[in-house]
């Protein structure tokens, strides 16, 4: 079933379950770790003028035959086997007055709830954004596809409580790892050319992406590179809806290709990915040429990333540090609605109006500022973060997808308008969610020049 049809279905279903027709409420899935923190970080070791560094990977692959629902198409489609591991990394900065960490996992996303219980584990005095790479061949860690009826009206979270702890722990331990291995460092960043015709997409065929963000941590006395920041925007889908496979997707070789020619620890990021970008692979494709591809496309941009930013000179750092405010969003997407009460989902934290409580934030290293967005923003829409980025001085201005949270497609108003972005309409948390984000970037840009950063 295409996408547009099996969520056109399961929208008609959930209207009528969540006015109570069909299933009744339940509670949802509940995750809690016993030692929060889970131990000690070292104390700020940066000094006025540069910055400490440190990158870490773990895996994050359950074990074969563990019970896993994969994520990210339709419900219900179990995990055959292992085809490649997963894994977690982790980058850490610290100027000596802020601490700072980026954590990107393998898979589909992470709802506000597993944001702030790693930030937990980690302990109050790293400020950590927490990202997936929405893997679409991952264990569902969100809840969303697991069993249903008629493969259209998901009746029982998808979540594995006793997975869902390891992951977080081990995404904790990622960032402790680069913390502790941190050492005195300089950044180098580029934009690095995205080889044509690798990504296409399917609402606007001229809006593809042309370049990417490569930012790559450098030890300041022997230069050895010690992390490969690549932010590239692509669906992680390229093995398709009928894959039974885990796997990290095209991140997994983007990875390997970068640290065979860098060095260090390989960390993608995702961008303004929806609406939609998604590997350039014919729809009829069969899993060996799938299979193939994935290793091609990220080949393809882990080699361009690499040479690009090969030659660019690393400087001194001087500020580091995460800025963010909470936004309540009154989503009106009886989907939704019919998701929290039936209990696929963790119960959200609400806000003074009965909206769902999330955020958004500006993550700075020295000269490169991204936008930490919860969802999947449009292309369109991580323009327009961009741009407010570069109004408050940022030379490189990049868009973290699925950062700290995933609320689905974030559409620029305009966009809700438009008949070719129906599908994303139906998995959006509403027209006001960008217009919000933007104006929350805003304040956290005033607040990050107040202070100093």
């Amino acid at each position: 079933m295409r996408r547009r049809d099996f969520l056109r279905r399961a929208g008609l279903l959930a209207t009528a379950g969540s006015a109570g027709c069909i299933l009744p409420d339940q509670r949802g899935p509940e995750v809690h770790h016993p030692v929060t923190p889970m131990g000690a970080m070292p104390g700020a070791r940066g000094q006025a003028g540069y910055i400490w560094a440190g990158a870490a990977h773990v895996d994050i692959t359950p074990p074969e035959g563990a019970p896993v629902w994969l994520a990210g198409y339709g419900f219900q489609r179990p995990m055959q086997r292992v085809h490649d591991p997963i894994s977690a990394r982790a980058v850490y900065l610290d100027d000596g007055t802020r601490q700072v960490a980026l954590v990107v996992a393998d898979v589909v996303g992470l709802l506000h709830n597993s944001t702030q219980r790693i930030r937990r584990l980690i302990g109050p005095g790293v400020q950590t954004v927490v990202a997936s790479t929405h893997n679409h061949q991952s264990p569902d860690t969100m809840g969303y596809w697991g069993p249903s009826i008629l493969h259209a009206l998901p009746v029982q979270t998808g979540m594995d409580a006793a997975y869902q702890r390891v992951l977080e722990r081990r995404m904790a331990q990622a960032v402790a790892k680069a913390a502790w291995s941190a050492r005195p460092a300089q950044l180098a960043v580029t934009r690095a050319p995205v080889v044509p015709g690798a990504v296409r997409n399917l609402r606007d065929p001229d809006d593809v992406p042309k370049t990417m963000l490569v930012a790559e941590l450098r030890t300041r006395s022997s230069h050895e590179t010690i992390a490969t920041i690549v932010n590239f925007a692509c669906h992680p889908e390229t093995l398709g809806p009928r894959a039974r496979l885990l796997s990290a997707d095209f991140p997994g070789p983007l990875a390997d290709e970068v640290q065979a020619q860098r060095g260090g620890t390989c960390v993608f990021v995702n961008g303004a990915l929806g609406g939609m970008l998604t590997p350039n692979l014919d729809d009829d494709a069969d899993l060996p040429e799938r299979l193939a591809f994935v290793n091609t496309l990220g080949r393809s941009v882990g080699r361009a990333a690499a040479e690009a930013i090969a030659d660019v000179p690393a400087r001194p750092v001087a500020a580091v540090g995460y800025w963010a405010a909470p936004i309540e969003l009154a989503s009106g997407n009886a989907m939704y609605r019919y998701i929290e009460r039936r209990g696929l989902i963790e119960a959200r934290a609400r806000g003074p109006k009965g909206g769902w409580l999330t955020e958004a934030g500006c993550l700075q290293m020295g000269p490169m500022h991204w936008a930490v967005m919860p969802g999947e923003p449009t292309p369109a829409a991580g323009r327009m973060m961009q741009d407010t980025l570069r109004a408050g001085g940022a030379q490189f201005a990049g868009v973290i997808g699925l950062g700290n949270d995933e609320l689905g497609y974030l559409l620029t108003p305009t966009q809700f308008d438009e008949p070719g972005f129906s599908y994303e309409v139906s998995v959006s948390p509403g027209r006001e969610a960008v217009p919000l984000l933007r104006a929350s970037l805003e304040s956290t840009q005033r607040k990050r020049g107040s202070d100093g950063g």
